[in-house]
């Protein structure tokens, strides 16, 4: 990756600098996102062709990261679902998030050294909101967005090291894939902006991103392996990408075709994974990164410059 520039002082609760469109050719000239280009760039290059068994044991502070995470996910039996039928996902969703405010702070004052401890103000503003959005209770690739930044925050300050890139991708992004899963499916939160089954998938798309780079080249799954059920299922144990259909084919209950028919036709069109993963990088950078639906909920802090 790239050198990020060093980190300022001042840091302060994220503010809004995206208003409207006119705002995006900025955006598009920013630090934040080259650091974003580049973050991502760097974790798919770490993830390439790596077994599970190849990335060997979590660092420390990876697995603190992982801790945080399961503190986040136990709190969803603390803060149980309304049980009464609403028509936009269940209002408890917003306790939830209150409950993970509270937490928040003490959360990353345990994780952090007490030198870092001035970032936490930006960091938790970016951890809490990647769960999805209290106000109308619904969850999409910017509330991953929020992740994606909350990491690059870690990295920034010197947590999270090149050396952690390739675990960050396939071992804590894959812990908060199954943390936003359970939110989603608990609370029962819309996807937003869906553009329904002609998209990869209503919630997620770095599972593609990096999931597709891990199976270059894999020697063992083939492209039309997502199409045979024993091959999703053994997959889904060592590979993100088949977690990720596992749990699409899951939640859906047909077949690939029916219920992502574009993830499927770009499955029988690709020649190779190789070629799959360019695809994904592309669409994230023009599907997120450059939609103003996308980032004008996007915040900005000294971890992330505009």
């Amino acid at each position: 990756m790239s050198e990020v520039p060093a980190v300022p002082t001042g840091f302060r609760v994220p503010g809004k600098c995206i208003s409207g469109p006119p705002d995006m050719e900025t955006w598009y000239k920013s630090m934040g996102y080259r650091m974003i280009h580049q973050f991502i760039a760097a974790v798919n290059t770490a993830c390439r062709s790596k077994d599970m068994e190849e990335l060997g044991a979590p660092s420390e502070h990876i697995t603190a990261i992982l801790s945080v995470l399961d503190v986040l996910e136990a709190t969803i039996e603390e803060v149980p679902p309304i049980k009464k039928r609403m028509r936009f996902g269940n209002l408890a969703f917003r306790d939830l998030c209150t409950v993970c405010d509270g937490k928040a702070i003490p959360l990353h004052e345990e994780m952090l050294p007490e030198h870092d401890h001035p970032a936490i103000v930006e960091l938790c503003f970016y951890l809490v909101n990647s769960l999805g959005d209290r106000n109308r209770i619904d969850y999409g690739t910017g509330h991953e967005l929020n992740f994606l930044v909350w990491l690059i925050g870690l990295y920034r300050i010197g947590f999270l090291v090149k050396s952690d890139l390739a675990h960050i991708g396939l071992t804590v992004y894959w812990r908060y894939l199954h943390l936003v899963q359970k939110v989603q499916e608990v609370y029962t939160l819309e996807p937003a902006g869906s553009h329904g089954v002609w998209l990869v998938d209503d919630f997620q798309l770095l599972p593609f991103v990096w999931g597709s780079s891990q199976l270059v080249e894999n020697g063992m799954y083939e492209l039309s392996d997502i199409h045979k059920p024993l091959s999703v299922s053994g997959g889904s144990k060592a590979y993100l990408y088949f977690d990720m259909v596992r749990h699409i084919i899951k939640e859906k209950g047909s077949r690939l075709d029916e219920v992502t028919p574009f993830l499927a036709d770009i499955h029988r069109s690709s020649p190779s994974w190789r070629h799959m993963n360019a695809g994904f990088l592309r669409m994230y950078e023009d599907d997120v990164l450059r939609k103003w639906v996308v980032v004008q909920h996007l915040y900005f802090g000294a971890l992330l410059p505009y």
